[in-house]
């Protein structure tokens, strides 16, 4: 069985990556959907997320595993949820390699110029230092 990571944030392009991701895997691949709540690390002084943060994240996570199941046709796709907190760069690889993923999937966000040299890019890091194949789903229509 192989394991595929699907990073996954509320913009437009994650059910994107998400439904991508499940209809081009193998039918034994386990899914594990993360997304990530930005927050400073640990002693520098900033306050975790509240706990309304990761329960409206836990709620985007199933929510969105639900409508891709019930697009597809498919509820016996094997798949669990992780909401993580800090760098969402360094929290998605560490998933990645946490679950040994045969492959990362995550959506583009559409960033591109000088908004991207400036907050940084999560498909950037993961293309750069992912230990396993990445695939970057762009957003239909999105040109930039």
């Amino acid at each position: 069985m192989s394991t595929t990571v699907v990073a996954l944030d509320q913009s437009h392009g994650a059910a994107q990556a998400l439904e991508w991701a499940m209809t081009h895997c193998d039918a034994d691949t386990r899914f594990v959907l993360v997304t990530v709540l930005p927050a400073a690390r640990t002693g520098q002084g900033y306050p975790e997320p509240h706990r309304s943060e990761w329960e409206q994240a836990e709620s985007f996570l199933a929510k969105i595993l639900g409508d891709a199941q019930e697009r597809l046709e498919n509820d016996d796709i094997k798949a669990e949820c992780e909401v993580l907190s800090g760098s969402p760069a360094g929290e998605v690889l560490d998933a990645v390699r946490r679950h040994h993923a045969d492959q990362l999937v995550l959506g583009a966000r559409g960033e591109g110029g000088f908004a991207r040299l400036m907050i940084g890019s999560v498909a950037s890091a993961a293309v750069h230092h992912a230990p396993c194949p990445v695939t970057i789903v762009p957003v239909p229509g999105d040109r930039s």
